[in-house]
């Protein structure tokens, strides 16, 4: 039975979404975004040139600037 207990930030109180212990790193989830058709294409041109998967490349590029912003909002991830 999973239970709701997380990690907690030491520098907060606050129980963030994320650390919650029951979460798997090997679990993906599909989220839909809209992009202008110009980055559609340069998302498909670095595929073709680099051999990594379209979704491989926007699912590294997002999750590192998510990781970026929540820095500069000074929140642990």
């Amino acid at each position: 039975m999973a239970t709701n207990i997380a990690i907690a930030d030491p520098a907060r109180e606050e129980i963030l979404p994320w650390q919650q212990l029951f979460l798997r790193d090997d679990v993906k989830k599909v989220f839909s975004i809209q992009l202008p058709e110009k980055y559609i294409l340069k998302l498909k041109y670095i595929s073709n040139k680099t051999n990594i998967s379209q979704q491989k490349l926007a699912r590294d590029i997002l999750c590192k600037e998510i990781d970026n912003l929540l820095e500069e909002l000074d929140v642990r991830s």
